[in-house]
């Protein structure tokens, strides 16, 4: 077969296969696969490749028709415009997820501390340290192995992060100006709704969050004041509409200064909330 013979039959699977994405992922697999950009694949295009190479790049696209997100396969995914390796121990990040990273690097003081809870890939610790390396940042997550890929994430960038494994705020004994997390917040029995992708393959303890959702917020709700610095701030990521709820909580919690932030789709994405002094101070 050629190269253009092989991708042809990657899209042709992927397409059968109801990928609305087909024609993209099939390149990113082929590129992958065999090593090959767009001009290296136009000047051999009608060349015979070898027959391994097909068989690798057809296991591979038969595991993207089959669920598998192609961000597993590659083993990459990008966010702040750096790379982040993923596997499916962890959530692949979204650009949605992004609003709470650009909110944090706004409101993090110069040489301020943070802390990045449920940290998955490290995607939000990593990138506030690259581009803020005057900040002092921590991140934790409960899962070991999790841990693991935000640590090769933090070496590959050459990111100084201090990592605790960590129920929430548990084993965490220090202060912060900022608490940053993306906590699992979709309702139980939505989960098995989700598109096969996020449902089968990516770990199922970043996605739940109780059966109303809210069980991570009212965690950490709790607790988070107590280990912010007076004037520090939380930042939490919500699912889209969730905002007047999780605004509630907080201020039930005793946080003021509450305020939502929006993502480019106009849905509720970030809460920014400071927690009364008295608290602080304790």
């Amino acid at each position: 077969m050629t190269y253009r013979e092989i991708l042809q039959q990657g899209e042709d699977l992927l397409q059968k296969a109801e990928d609305p994405d087909c024609k993209t992922d099939a390149w990113l697999l082929f590129s992958y696969c065999l090593r090959m950009d767009r001009a290296q694949y136009m000047c051999m295009m009608q060349d015979i490749a070898p027959d391994f190479l097909s068989f690798v790049y057809m296991a591979l696209v038969r595991k993207k028709a089959g669920g598998c997100p192609v961000q597993y396969l590659l083993g990459t995914q990008s966010f702040m415009g750096l790379d982040f390796f993923v596997n499916e121990d962890v959530l692949i990040p979204r650009s949605d997820t992004e609003v709470l990273a650009e909110q944090t690097l706004r409101q993090l003081p110069r040489g301020g501390r943070m802390l990045d809870l449920c940290t998955g890939s490290g995607c939000i610790a990593v990138a506030v340290k690259h581009l803020r390396p005057d900040a002092q940042v921590w991140a934790s997550d409960l899962s070991e192995d999790v841990l693991t890929v935000a640590r090769l994430n933090a070496d590959y960038h050459q990111a100084d992060i201090c990592f605790v494994q960590s129920d929430l705020l548990e084993d965490i004994p220090e202060r912060f100006d900022l608490i940053v997390s993306n906590p699992p917040y979709i309702e139980t029995a939505e989960i098995e709704d989700l598109a096969v992708q996020v449902r089968d393959y990516e770990p199922r303890m970043a996605l739940d969050g109780g059966a109303d959702g809210l069980a991570y917020y009212r965690r950490i709700l709790r607790t988070a004041g107590s280990r912010l610095h007076p004037k520090g701030r939380l930042l939490l990521e919500i699912g889209c509409g969730q905002g007047q709820t999780v605004s509630a909580l907080a201020a039930e919690n005793g946080w003021t200064d509450i305020e939502i932030q929006k993502d480019l789709a106009g849905c509720d994405r970030v809460l920014s909330a400071k927690m009364r002094s008295e608290i602080c101070n304790v």
